[in-house]
């Protein structure tokens, strides 16, 4: 059951106030769109990442000749299950994205240099050539100067840390070629010098789904293996005991006896000196026990 859905804006609302605003529709299932997806408990802790979740399904007819649609279908419920969680209450969040520069979701960028306001980044790349990065931030530039509205270029290190870069720059004198970033708000903490990342458009806002599966069953509760049942197909006439008289105490010594029980007896006849030391002269009592007790109550003993 679903709680509570709502939207989650990277920009500030005070900036958005100033600046004019129209509703776009976007177009998502291009080879380079992917959907990330981040189930966290309700203290904030991330329980499970999906960095290209598949458990979506877009609308029967597709209308746009290009096979693209503006809207997906998502069982938050079943995600869930499927994805091993049971009973509780989570929060699912999932962000929608273009991958740019390179079609994948490895990170191919790292930082190479932090500026002190951490609002600037070098970059570089140790798995892409001179040329692919300049044809690629050359592309990321002409979307940002060639649009008419504000286009959210994301820097995506993972496990749902993200920064916003508003302004690139390539550096091609330097050796290997580098890429100057100006980000909307200061790298995250956790974020430091070479930190690898990927380049994404956000295709829409990000979404926060609560959802409750219900209280656990009893069998959920139990955990362990199952101890098997008695066996009461055993024929018991065939391992059938039987049993000997009662004997007293001197019957039992009245007759032969085995020289394992005489040294019993005679151990239990004379006086032993113990090898444990209960004395205590510093305790009133005269005795202490621990020697002899070491994980419980000798009161209890």
């Amino acid at each position: 059951m679903i709680i509570k859905e709502e939207q989650i804006n990277n920009l500030n609302s005070q900036d958005l106030s100033v600046v004019p605003t129209k509703t776009l529709i976007r177009k998502f299932g291009r080879p380079e769109d992917n959907v990330e997806l981040f189930v966290y408990d309700l203290n904030g802790n991330l329980l499970l990442t999906r960095e290209n979740f598949r458990g979506y399904k877009p609308p029967e007819q597709l209308d746009d000749k290009n096979g693209l649609y503006n809207e997906i279908n998502i069982d938050y419920t079943q995600t869930l299950k499927n994805l091993g969680f049971t009973s509780g209450q989570y929060k699912l969040e999932l962000g929608f994205y273009r991958k740019l520069v390179l079609n994948s979701i490895e990170k191919p960028f790292y930082i190479s240099e932090i500026s002190p306001s951490r609002r600037e980044i070098r970059v570089r790349s140790n798995t892409l050539s001179d040329e692919n990065m300049i044809s690629g931030f050359n592309q990321i530039i002409g979307i940002l100067e060639g649009s008419a509205y504000f286009r959210e270029i994301t820097l995506n290190f993972g496990k749902n840390i993200r920064a916003t870069g508003i302004n690139f720059a390539i550096d091609a004198v330097s050796e290997p070629t580098e890429v100057l970033i100006k980000l909307y708000d200061p790298l995250p903490n956790n974020v430091n010098k070479n930190s690898r990342f990927r380049i994404a458009e956000e295709i829409i806002n990000p979404v926060a789904i609560t959802v409750d599966l219900g209280e656990p069953t009893l069998d959920e509760l139990i955990v362990g293996e199952e101890i098997k049942g008695p066996n009461l197909r055993i024929d018991t006439r065939l391992n059938s005991s039987k049993p000997s008289t009662f004997r007293t105490y001197d019957q039992i010594l009245g007759g032969s006896t085995s020289s394992s029980f005489q040294n019993i007896n005679n151990y239990l006849s004379s006086s032993l000196e113990l090898a444990i030391d209960f004395t205590d002269t510093d305790n009133e009592t005269g005795f202490h026990f621990e020697n002899f007790i070491h994980f419980s109550s000798a009161v209890e003993r």
